[in-house]
């Protein structure tokens, strides 16, 4: 007769043994980034107020996007790290380091008349 301590070490052991769901991994990568922003951070002595400056938000935002559950969009990734002066990339165990970087990343370059800070301008792209 199984006690109910195993059959919780059995559960346990399943959980962990079972691969991770899509939700899950994403919370991973989420953790991950928050952990390198808050070392980056860190290592460069920059605050959460800081931070808060220079994204334009309040510190009780950068706070809240830090302490809550935190729900964060590719795009406020990218900003988060721009603000910090921080590179991120994606990268993939199953995929070999100098085979994961595009040689170029193709861009468009922008005129410099259009406002890049309003994000329902019409952006003309310089021939």
């Amino acid at each position: 007769m199984k006690t109910p301590i195993d059959t919780m070490f059995n559960n346990v052991e399943e959980f962990f043994a079972s691969p991770a769901n899509t939700e899950e991994k994403a919370w991973g990568v989420i953790h991950d980034f928050y952990h390198l922003v808050l070392t980056y951070m860190e290592a460069h002595q920059i605050s959460k107020a800081d931070l808060s400056k220079r994204l334009g938000k309040s510190r009780s935002a950068v706070t809240q996007m830090f302490n809550k559950t935190p729900n964060i969009t590719l795009k406020k990734m990218i900003e988060v790290a721009d603000a910090i002066g921080m590179d991120i990339h994606i990268t993939s165990p199953q995929v070999p380091r100098e085979q994961a970087r595009p040689k170029r990343v193709p861009t468009l370059p922008i005129a410099p008349q259009d406002d890049l800070s309003q994000p329902h301008t019409k952006r003309s792209v310089v021939a």
